[in-house]
């Protein structure tokens, strides 16, 4: 699997949250999460929660047309 972010995105996440999003890629690394399925604007996204060290964590993507 390979993840793509935008680089500006990620320097203000990990301004604003302490989170870098290079890490969230951990997710799927065998641990337990739950994925499910979410539309916005007719944009189909998957959510992604699970533990990251000592926090729950999010993470919204999509598949990329590439």
């Amino acid at each position: 699997m390979l993840f793509e972010w935008d680089e500006g995105k990620r320097a203000a996440n990990l301004l604003k949250h302490g989170f870098d999003l290079a890490d969230g890629a951990d997710l799927f690394d065998g641990r337990p999460v739950i994925t499910f399925r979410s539309s916005r604007n007719d944009e189909e996204r998957f959510v992604t929660v699970g533990m990251l060290a000592d926090l729950y964590v999010a993470l919204v993507a999509q598949e990329s047309p590439k």
